[in-house]
């Protein structure tokens, strides 16, 4: 019997989805990501780093204008996933209450993520290390839960850890101590990976399929655990002594201003500043030799020419500047810049891409490798950065303008609080930092102090300009304050230069950002595209 009349659209509907889902295999790329944890691109942590940057810097791109959209980890975390901005995901911060892992997020955009886009077109997927800092608990169905789209699952339970932690296998509990060749979490992320390779190579079933693997490490969170072999090294190093180190910054929004309630470091202060960044560049050096251990594995299978790899972080971090010892969460630079590198098929040895790129565009980018085209593509908040790769003949960099955005924290009671420092305040996040739980230690002088990174009203909503023309960022806090940056001036952030604007600048400003805070999908795509947009508000700036 002959198609009817309602059959023909069904076919046609049909045809359309398959070639969204059902992508040929065939020399289709494979696809490696390294996701590094609070890794700077500031102060300097590349600099120690020299696999990475022989494997990707000299044999890749540089993309020199990355960032996050929100810095810290499980909202940036859950964008890079998804490709959405936080004000559309609802993931607030690090808790259960902000929606970390939680309900919401497993009923809605975790099914909507990489692992499920990947797999759906053929891919075989493998997650491996942290997820997201809620997950595996009670309140995010526990270990058993294993987030779709995922063949192969290998999930830490709660935040970073490098020894002492759980793994969800499959949805079965893997439990870890304290031997290094045994539990050392970036050595059996490592030894998962290797074994990943081989097992594929020898089933003929498997080594057909084009794999994605997202290896998520928890280096450098602190404590920045180093491997034994490396706890020795970097002896005398210090954090990098930047514009604005131990300086109160009484122009800048509360949290700042007062220097985290405390003011500018004093001494002991200092030294733990010091000896964090010095455990951090350590505790990268096994990171270094795991990305020579996966080149080299592909590289003798025949494999590295047919998979891209991308190394990155979810967040920047700051170790003194504006006063405060250590951690991330601010709009600032030191924050939100990461480390991003491409190699792989087309890719061109040693080149540098300017313009502008973000967590959020991580999934449409995937998808455009992997060959994907999805029946809703405007669902993105973010844009494929792979176009911006041929075009490196010119230092052209393409106007982009995007959004950062959080939602500050507190805490109350516990030992690690508030209350335990004393402090009679409300609406802060503070806790003790502690001598180190392994070498090299602090000085014997050393005392816990007490370490606020955070307050509700840190809570923020930026809007980055990037351009041949402008370098800009402005910013929106929830106690009314403005402030605004010439990054080409001032690219450590020392001066508010909100006094030098005109009324009519910040309100255009203030408008556009407002446009971004509220975004979904393609009205998110600000870009040379959007010329007259971008005339507009460059035009006010220029005057």
């Amino acid at each position: 019997m002959g198609f009817s009349s309602v059959s023909i659209p069904l076919l046609l509907l049909f045809l359309h989805l398959m070639s969204f889902t059902c992508a040929t295999h065939i020399s289709r790329p494979n696809i490696v990501i390294f996701l590094t944890d609070d890794q700077d691109v500031l102060l300097e942590s590349l600099n120690y780093m020299p696999i990475v940057q022989r494997y990707f810097r000299d044999e890749g791109v540089q993309f020199t204008n990355a960032y996050t959209t929100t810095p810290v980890c499980c909202p940036a975390r859950s964008s890079l996933l998804s490709g959405k901005y936080q004000h559309n995901l609802l993931v607030y911060n690090d808790t259960s209450s902000g929606n970390c892992a939680g309900p919401y997020w497993q009923q809605t955009y975790e099914k909507r993520s990489m692992g499920p886009f990947l797999q759906e077109a053929g891919y075989e997927t493998f997650y491996l290390g942290k997820y997201l800092d809620e997950y595996g608990y009670s309140t995010a169905g526990g270990v058993s839960h294993v987030p779709p789209g995922w063949d192969h699952w290998l999930g830490l339970v709660g935040n970073s850890a490098y020894y002492n932690y759980v793994l969800s296998h499959n949805g079965y509990s893997e439990y870890h101590g304290e031997d290094y060749y045994r539990d050392y979490l970036p050595l059996v992320l490592r030894n998962r990976t290797l074994d990943f390779f081989r097992e594929r190579r020898a089933d003929a079933d498997r080594a057909d399929r084009p794999f994605f693997i997202f290896i998520s490490l928890p280096s450098i969170h602190q404590a920045a655990i180093a491997a034994p072999q490396h706890q020795d090294e970097f002896y005398g190093l210090q954090a990098p002594r930047t514009p604005g180190w131990n300086t109160q910054s009484k122009d800048k929004h509360w949290f700042v201003s007062v220097s985290g309630v405390y003011g500018p470091m004093d001494e002991n202060q200092i030294e733990f500043s010091d000896l964090m960044y010095r455990r951090r560049i350590q505790t990268l050096q096994f990171v270094d030799e795991f990305v020579e251990n996966v080149v080299t594995d592909l590289t003798e299978a025949g494999e590295i020419d047919n998979t891209y790899m991308f190394y990155t972080s979810d967040h920047g971090y700051h170790l003194g500047q504006n006063g405060l010892a250590l951690d991330k969460r601010l709009p600032y630079e030191t924050d939100i810049h990461v480390p991003l590198f491409v190699r792989g098929p087309s890719v061109p040895k040693g080149k540098v891409v300017s313009s502008g790129v973000t967590s959020v565009d991580f999934l449409p980018t995937l998808m455009e490798i992997a060959g994907i085209t999805h029946p809703y593509p405007d669902q993105f908040d973010g844009m494929s950065f792979l176009p911006l790769i041929p075009s490196l003949a010119t230092s052209e960099t393409h106007p982009r303008a995007f959004l950062t955005e959080y939602r500050g924290t507190h805490n109350s009671g516990g030992y690690n609080s508030v209350s335990a420092c004393n402090l009679n305040l409300t609406g802060v996040q503070c806790m003790i930092e502690h001598q180190m739980p392994t070498p090299p230690y602090a000085s014997l002088s050393f005392q816990p102090f007490c370490s606020c990174q955070d307050s509700r009203n840190n809570s923020y909503q930026c809007l980055r300009i990037i351009s041949a023309a402008a370098n800009w960022q402005f910013c929106e806090f929830s106690g009314g304050e403005f402030e605004f940056y010439d990054i080409e001036l001032d690219e450590w952030q020392v001066y508010n230069q909100v006094p030098t604007l005109s009324h009519d600048t910040i309100r255009e400003l203030s408008n556009a950002l407002s446009h971004l805070s509220t975004c979904r999908g393609t009205g998110c795509w600000i870009n040379e595209k959007r010329e007259s947009w971008f005339n507009k508000i460059f035009g006010s700036l220029q005057k």
